[in-house]
C-alpha cells in the first residue's frame, strides 16, 4: 500500500505542476499579458514602474517562471492587483464559502443518487426505473451554470420561494443565530441542488446497476432462504456488498463538485474561488488567477487521490498492479 500510495502522490504532484506551468505561460500568452492590469493610464508611471520592479515583470521570462514556481511552493502568491492585499489573504477569504457550497451538492448527490438508486433496483424494467434512466441521461448532460440559471428563473423569479444569489441577505449579521442559519440555508439550496442533481442523477444510475447485479448473487438468494424480510435483504446485505464498487465515486465526486462549484459560483454571486477567479480574470488579476487555479488543480487532484485510494482499499488487486 505505501508504494502504491507514493506512486499515486508522485502522479498527482506532477498533474499540479503541468497544471500551474500550463496556466503562467497562457496566461503571459494573452493579450496584455501580466503586466496589462497596470496599463490604466490613472496608474501613476512612477507608480507602475515600482510594481512592475516589485512583480519581477520586466525580467526575462525564465526568471519569471522561476520566481513563479519559487514563491509557489513557499506558498507566496504575491499582492492582488485588483484587491491591494496579499494574495493568499483573498483567496482564505473565499474559500470556507466553496467547501460549504461543495458539501451541501455532496449531501445532495450521495443522498439523492442512493434512495433513486435502490428505488431504480428494487423494480428494474418499471415505468419508474425507465423514467429515473431518461431524467438521469438528461440532467448529466445539461451544463450545471445553465441548470443554475433556469433555477434563478423558476424558483426565484417566477416563483419567489428562494433567494437568487449571495451568501446571505442584506442585514443577516443582525438575526439572531437560527435565523441567520435559516437564511444561510434558504441561500444554499439553487446553488447545492444546480452542483448536486446532475452527480447525483449519475450516482443513482451506479447504484442501481450495482445492486441489480447484487441482488441476484448466491449469498442474498441464501438470505432471502432464511427467511429474512425483503427490507432487511436490501438495506443490510446487498446495498452493504454494492457499495464497495462505488467507493471509488466518493473521490470522484469531490473532484467534480469542486470543480463545478466554479460555474455555478458565478451564477450566484456566490462569494468563493469561482467568483474570485471570474472576478480575477475580468481585471487581469493574474497572480489571483494563478493562486486559485493552483488551488483549484490541488483540490481536483486531491479528490482523484481519494478515488484512488479507496479503490485500492476495497481492491486489493488494484494495490498490487
Amino acid at each position: 500500500m505505501g508504494r502504491y500510495l507514493l506512486r499515486r502522490l508522485a502522479a498527482c504532484l506532477l498533474l499540479v505542476w503541468l497544471v500551474l506551468t500550463g496556466t503562467f505561460f497562457l496566461l503571459h500568452l494573452a493579450p496584455g499579458g501580466p503586466g496589462g492590469a497596470l496599463e490604466d493610464p490613472r496608474i501613476p508611471s512612477e507608480q507602475r514602474l515600482r510594481w512592475r520592479e516589485l512583480w519581477g515583470l520586466d525580467e526575462p521570462l525564465a526568471a519569471q517562471y522561476a520566481r513563479f514556481l519559487g514563491a509557489a511552493l513557499r506558498g507566496e502568491w504575491g499582492h492582488s492587483f485588483q484587491h491591494h492585499r496579499p494574495v493568499a489573504a483573498v483567496v482564505a477569504g473565499a474559500l470556507p464559502a466553496t467547501l460549504l457550497l461543495a458539501g451541501a451538492a455532496l449531501g445532495v448527490e450521495w443522498t439523492a443518487g442512493l434512495l433513486l438508486g435502490v428505488a431504480a433496483a428494487r423494480r428494474p424494467g418499471s415505468l419508474f426505473d425507465e423514467l429515473l434512466r431518461f431524467l438521469s441521461l438528461l440532467l448529466y448532460s445539461l451544463p450545471t451554470f445553465w441548470l443554475g440559471l433556469m433555477a434563478v428563473l423558476l424558483f426565484s423569479f417566477r416563483w419567489p420561494l428562494f433567494p437568487p444569489s449571495h451568501l446571505a441577505s442584506v442585514g443577516a449579521e443582525a438575526l439572531p443565530p437560527l435565523a441567520r442559519l435559516a437564511d444561510l440555508g434558504a441561500h444554499l439550496v439553487l446553488p447545492a441542488l444546480a452542483i448536486g442533481l446532475p452527480s447525483a442523477a449519475a450516482l443513482a444510475r451506479f447504484v442501481r446497476g450495482s445492486l441489480v447485479e447484487t441482488l441476484g448473487q448466491e449469498f442474498v438468494l441464501a438470505a432471502r432462504a432464511r427467511g429474512l424480510s425483503g427490507r432487511r435483504v436490501l438495506w443490510g446485505h446487498a446495498l452493504r456488498a454494492s457499495l464497495a464498487p462505488l467507493s471509488q465515486l466518493f473521490g470522484l465526486s469531490l473532484a467534480f463538485l469542486l470543480s463545478g462549484t466554479l460555474a455555478v459560483e458565478v451564477v450566484f454571486a456566490w462569494p468563493g474561488i469561482g467568483r474570485v477567479t471570474f472576478d480575477a480574470l475580468a481585471a487581469r488579476d493574474y497572480p489571483v488567477v494563478l493562486a486559485t487555479t493552483a488551488l483549484s488543480a490541488t483540490m481536483v487532484v486531491l479528490g482523484s487521490l481519494v478515488a484512488d485510494l479507496l479503490l485500492a482499499w476495497a481492491d486489493p488487486r488494484v494495490r498490487r498492479a
